[in-house]
């Protein structure tokens, strides 16, 4: 008898693009059985974006909520608001300062566009990974990625493996 569910990066359920979301939705056909089912994610939003998750997972009312913090001391990051119009050489001058004050570091540059993705990589001279990419390029730059000592990368959200890798 199955006596517990654990889903790890249940937040998954809230990109439609994912490819783990159908999966994930296929959970909700368990709730009638009422088996504990734990959830677990280090990323998940705000309060709002876990209630839909809750409700797209059709756990209404049955959830419990832990929440610890995430921090962990081998990471350090930094959220930078830039004004419009966007400057790639601004942005590409602070990741170039930023990627001399330690030797062995990897930086991870989030941003919301592929364009600006695609030119930023370019300006940097970088890895770029977006949802655009075909399935085996992804891989090779995230196998790339978390395996090398020192490494820049920009991305868009396609990239949630990044939150995986330890010492970004």
């Amino acid at each position: 008898q199955l006596e517990r569910i654990v889903l790890n990066k249940f937040h998954y359920v809230l990109l439609p693009d994912h490819e783990y979301q159908p999966s994930l939705l296929k959970m909700r056909d368990v709730a009638q059985y009422r088996i504990p089912i734990t959830l677990l994610s280090a990323t998940v939003p705000a309060d709002e974006d876990q209630q839909e998750a809750y409700r797209q997972l059709r756990l209404h009312g049955q959830v419990k909520t832990f929440q610890q913090s995430t921090s962990r001391g081998n990471l350090r990051y930094e959220v930078k608001e830039l004004s419009a119009p966007f400057s790639i050489p601004l942005l590409t001058s602070y990741v170039r300062r930023e990627e001399g004050k330690e030797v062995d570091q990897k930086i991870l540059v989030y941003v919301a566009l592929t364009t600006t993705a695609q030119e930023l990589s370019t300006s940097l001279r970088c890895s770029c990974y977006h949802r655009g990419l075909p399935e085996a390029e992804q891989t090779v730059i995230q196998t790339s990625f978390s395996t090398a000592k020192r490494a820049v990368l920009v991305a868009t959200i396609a990239f949630v493996a990044g939150v995986d890798i330890p010492d970004i």
